[in-house]
């Protein structure tokens, strides 16, 4: 088994992820908030790259959702940190509390994150993933018995910190099965290694999560910061991530 890390969204078309295993992370904050939401009561959530993909998608549920559970379909997104005007619901894990998303189900673009999730489509498996279920979706990788590519979203089309942070807690996961490290996957876990004992210092160092905390947005910060809280993963499958274990 090879491990492999992509340090942001725009480098995903120079890999071949063909017949792998992908996991995405884009810890602050889309995968944190796919997590939260889910744990939550959210049925599904419809990760899209596009504004404009996200309202029709949100006016026109029935075309897109099992129609044995019909729910909600709410509109969400971020921009640079904030939510998109006229948008009801923004990118905050926080916002997402079991009296909102349960029952219901999410329209969501983001940034970085959506971008990422549509471009690792090409590979057999998706898992979304983050700090806050780690663990979690290391177990469902391993399982699958295949080359693992550990995709951060990245900020602004650069390496991120908080996302190589998060798939280093993954591959320390995975190193029980013996796997072959790529250079990527190697800087990915020491800085797991090095940030072990206060892995919330490493958002305090990256540089999105000052742009966060400028924001007024700490708490996110806390929140996204926690390590596998919660024990499952989730699955982008046919459009649609969904809860996995």
């Amino acid at each position: 088994m090879l491990i492999e890390v992509i340090a942001a969204a725009k480098h995903i078309p120079d890999h071949d992820l063909t017949g792998k295993t992908a996991v995405v992370f884009d810890v602050l904050r889309a995968t944190s908030t796919i997590t939260t939401a889910l744990a939550n009561g959210c049925l599904g959530i419809f990760p899209v790259v596009s504004v404009e993909e996200a309202r029709s998608l949100a006016a026109e549920p029935q075309k897109k959702i099992n129609n044995a559970h019909p729910g909600i379909m709410l509109l969400a997104g971020e921009r640079g940190g904030q939510k998109i005007p006229f948008f009801p619901h923004g990118n905050s894990p926080l916002e997402y509390t079991p009296q909102v998303v349960t029952g219901n189900y999410l329209v969501l673009t983001t940034s970085n994150g959506t971008r990422a999730i549509s471009g690792a489509a090409r590979a057999s498996d998706i898992f979304i993933a983050g700090m806050l279920n780690a663990k979690a979706t290391a177990l469902a990788a391993a399982k699958k018995g295949k080359d693992i590519v550990l995709i951060c979203a990245g900020t602004a089309d650069k390496f991120s910190l908080e996302d190589t942070l998060a798939a280093g807690f993954v591959i320390q996961e995975l190193l029980q099965l013996k796997p072959s490290l790529a250079d990527s996957a190697t800087g990915a876990l020491r800085i797991a290694q090095h940030y072990a004992r206060e892995p919330i210092r490493a958002f305090y160092d990256s540089r999105h999560g000052q742009k966060l905390l400028r924001l007024g947005l700490e708490e996110d910060i806390k929140w996204c910061a926690r390590l596998n809280m919660y024990d499952f993963t989730s699955r982008y499958k046919d459009g649609k991530i969904e809860l996995y274990r």
